[in-house]
């Protein structure tokens, strides 16, 4: 797949509507994005910031058509090599198990993603142990919409 292949084929994450009334609502308005180590070099903090903004921006015009203050959250997730974003009611705390430390830098969160390396499916015995352990706070990028 080439780079712009696969930013064609995120272009329904941009789109996609906002869920407000769910039990569940953090789920159902997360997306999850997987990449190839190839891909990963390929792409630059730049060019996945603008598609994040530009889903940023989607879902704040729909926050605004709906009267609603949310937050657009972001973090890698490790286990899963994911980027991951969603989209809460304002008043609604986020529901991470384990320690956060949020951030209002977009970049910092893309290139921890980019610069992963074991985006190629690596089974969790053959990661590094410095890998395994979770000591370190969860970063999390978090913007008012």
């Amino acid at each position: 797949m080439t780079k712009a292949e696969f930013f064609a084929d995120l272009q329904e994450i941009v789109n996609d509507p906002l869920v407000t009334e769910h039990a569940h609502i953090e789920r159902e308005n997360m997306w999850a994005i997987s990449i190839t180590n190839d891909l990963a070099h390929e792409i630059t903090v730049d060019e996945f910031a603008e598609f994040i903004q530009g889903v940023i921006e989607n879902r704040r015009s729909q926050a605004v058509g709906l009267k609603m203050a949310m937050t657009f959250y972001a973090w890698l997730d490790k286990q899963a090599a994911q980027f991951r974003f969603s989209v809460i009611p304002e008043v609604m705390p986020l529901s991470f198990t384990c320690e956060i430390a949020k951030t209002s830098d977009l970049k910092k969160i893309i290139r921890e993603f980019l610069e992963f390396n074991f985006h190629d499916r690596l089974e969790l015995s053959e990661l590094p142990a410095e890998e395994n352990e979770i000591d370190e706070a969860l970063d999390v990028y978090i913007c008012k919409i």
